[in-house]
């Protein structure tokens, strides 16, 4: 079979190489299943290639990755992606026998102790190499950043990388064990540099679904400090960061309405839930009073956040009762059957709804459960009526058709507040009393 040409295999090669992360990721899958011969082959043997050194190169910068191309957050230091590719050519050339140390396999301990030292090598010669720009290559990647500040966070490889080997158990279990470890982390990182604080933490940040719970980690180092101690350091702005997450979530909250839909329902939802867990979080670890700074905005923030939902969960009652009315006046009872549904009330009730179902975890913390469940049980009570009278109303001259639709809605809003079985409860019935009425 015919070889790729040596030019265009050179092509390959540069596009390959410049390519996103994701793009090889996906090329990778794609051709997992081509034969290793051919042109096709070539071009696979080229990916994989890629797709190792592009491992190797992660695992080598971990501790600093996160800052390439990664979500702004104020104070965290950031860097262009493509300084990542031109440190690591001016690696291969500067340091070849640590490059050919990564490529071994791990087989035993020893073997990734060996790694291991190979990759902080690599991490202070890059962190060097910056500052001296000693080839074009190490220039090149100096003028994409800022490469004072890089080299800073490199020279922090080797306490954040073991530090990351034992993040998760800080932040699941704080321990006086756990507190010493992280204090020791701590410790070394001022070591390597006097200004290292903020830095250290924030590299610890980037590599956490969750970036504010560093504040556990803070916490730890700093023996829980009160809000005064902690507002004075220059650790401050990771406690505020959070706090004006929160203000942006109430102001969200504050605006969203029914006519968003259920996906912008979740997504509020998620908020929400995220906001209450961020107020959790520093009201533990930071000791605060009620009565100024941190504390008082804290308390108000919760306030605002339930009444904010709490308005919400009035509104989603109102729209319940729009979208399934009920006759009113003397003598009169049962459903409104006069009209199909109104597409904006059953479109309103179901965003609310969702909003309220998507709420459950977060209620009893957050401060609004009692309006939750006030809520849930009189849209319960109006449903249960309302579909006992609309299957009543079958057995006279009304509109099958319509009722149906009424139906329908009542299933869809029953399983937003009492779950499947319930919704399904209601179109067996339906269904039962639709076909019987058929039959008749």
């Amino acid at each position: 079979m015919v070889a790729l040409p040596a030019h265009k295999a050179e092509i390959v090669r540069a596009m390959v190489s410049a390519a996103p992360d994701h793009v090889i990721n996906s090329l990778c899958q794609a051709l997992s299943d081509s034969p290793m011969i051919g042109p096709l082959g070539e071009v696979r043997a080229l990916v994989e290639a890629e797709t190792s050194e592009r491992q190797r190169r992660t695992a080598t910068f971990q501790p600093v990755y996160p800052l390439f191309g990664g979500p702004e957050v104020p104070g965290r230091p950031s860097f262009p992606r493509q300084v990542l590719r031109l440190l690591w050519t001016a690696l291969a050339a500067a340091e070849p026998d640590a490059m050919a140390v990564l490529r071994k396999e791990a087989d035993d301990e020893a073997d990734a102790r060996e790694i291991f030292e190979a990759q902080e090598v690599l991490c202070a010669r890059a962190a060097e190499g910056l500052r001296t720009r000693e080839t074009e290559l190490f220039a090149a990647a100096a003028d994409a950043c800022d490469a004072e500040l890089l080299a800073a966070c490199l020279e922090l490889s080797t306490v954040v990388r073991r530090a990351l080997q034992r993040l998760p158990g800080w932040l699941a279990q704080r321990t006086p064990e756990t507190a010493a470890a992280a204090r020791l982390a701590y410790k070394d990182a001022v070591d390597v540099a006097d200004d290292a604080t903020p830095r250290f933490f924030h590299m610890l940040s980037a590599h956490l679904d969750q970036p504010w719970m560093i504040l556990r980690i803070i916490s730890a180092v700093m023996d829980k400090p009160n809000e005064r101690y902690l507002h004075d350091s220059e650790l401050a702005s990771f406690a505020e960061v959070v706090l004006e997450e929160v203000d942006l979530t109430l102001k969200a909250a504050a605006a969203f309405r029914g006519s968003g839909g259920p996906p912008a329902a979740h997504e509020m939802a998620r908020r929400c839930t995220l906001a209450v867990q961020q107020i959790m979080e520093i009201e533990a670890n930071v000791e605060l009073s009620r009565e100024s700074g941190w504390g008082h905005r804290l308390y108000k923030q919760r306030a605002a956040l339930a009444d904010s939902i709490e308005a919400r969960m009035r509104e989603a009652e109102k729209a319940v009762l729009e979208a399934l009315p009920l006759q009113t006046g003397r003598g009169k009872r049962g459903p409104r059957l006069d009209a199909p549904p109104a597409p904006i009330a059953v479109d309103d009730a179901l965003t609310l709804l969702t909003f309220s179902d998507a709420l459950h975890t977060a209620a009893n913390y957050g401060g609004f459960s009692a309006s939750r469940n006030r809520m849930t049980e009189k849209v319960g009570e109006h449903l249960d009526l309302y579909v006992e009278e609309a299957l009543q109303a079958l057995r006279s001259d009304a509109e099958p058709t319509l009722i149906r639709d009424y139906l329908d809605c009542a299933a869809d809003f029953a399983r937003l507040v009492r779950g499947e079985k319930a919704a399904e409860l209601i179109r067996r019935r339906a269904q039962n009393a639709l076909g019987a009425e058929a039959a008749a």
